[in-house]
């Protein structure tokens, strides 16, 4: 077997980003109301998700922690981004592997929250994937 590097064709950088998308990642990380849950919306930045403000079939919550509605209205879906809320975080996410200066650095990249998000920590100067238990 034998490693070879190709160039990447015009179909490997990812679908055009969906009408139904915010036109910016700036402007999805602010959690604003979506209408089509589970939508992936890939930019430079990170992946942001419609999430679906309901758990389970009847019980509707937002927030993390999540909160119940005390009028009993069901909230909106809402956009939810891989943006780590820790300080010294890279923008965007790093590749696992990639040189780290910072030790134990932990950041979260929307481990449990979007489809596809990491957590990752630096460690032996790469940043690695780190293991988080999520809630539920």
């Amino acid at each position: 077997m034998l490693w070879q590097v190709a160039a990447a064709g015009g179909t490997d950088c990812g679908a055009p980003l969906s009408t139904n998308c915010p036109a910016t990642f700036d402007v999805a990380v602010l959690g604003g109301a979506c209408s089509n849950s589970y939508l992936l919306c890939d930019y430079p930045r990170g992946r942001c998700e419609c999430a679906s403000s309901l758990l389970g079939a009847e019980q509707p919550l937002v927030g993390d922690p999540p909160i119940m509605l005390l009028d009993s209205s069901v909230p909106a879906d809402h956009w939810v981004c891989q943006d780590p809320i820790t300080m010294g975080c890279p923008m965007p996410r790093p590749p696992l592997g990639s040189f780290c200066s910072q030790p134990q650095l932990s950041c979260d990249y929307g481990s449990c929250d979007v489809v596809g998000g990491t957590t990752e920590v630096c460690e032996g100067g790469v940043w690695r994937v780190e293991n988080v238990a999520c809630p539920g």
